[in-house]
């Protein structure tokens, strides 16, 4: 049982760095192909249709990840630390 839940963990953390590896692959080609002339470093204006999408999927994948991280975080604290059920019940006033 326990087992099996840490090989899923391992494969979702695998999936997600491939999934950075990929965005960064594709990061990399508006720094090999920017000139000056095209506009600032990393604006909007200076990239192409491909840049913004694979910038913009870099943006929405760190904003999931921050918010899977925050869930996990708080699912490990309400289970390993007592006064956390207690503070958290108070705040959303279960009692």
């Amino acid at each position: 049982m326990w087992l099996k839940r840490i090989f899923i963990a391992l494969l979702i953390i695998a999936l997600d760095l491939f999934v950075y590896l990929v965005l960064a692959f594709f990061l990399m080609n508006y720094e090999d192909f920017y000139t000056p002339e095209d506009g600032p470093w990393y604006s909007w204006q200076s990239m192409d249709k491909t840049d913004r999408i694979a910038m913009s999927t870099f943006i929405l994948w760190n904003i999931l990840n921050w918010i899977a991280a925050t869930i996990i975080i708080h699912k490990l604290l309400f289970r390993f630390v007592p006064a956390y059920k207690v503070k958290f019940s108070k705040v959303l006033k279960l009692n």
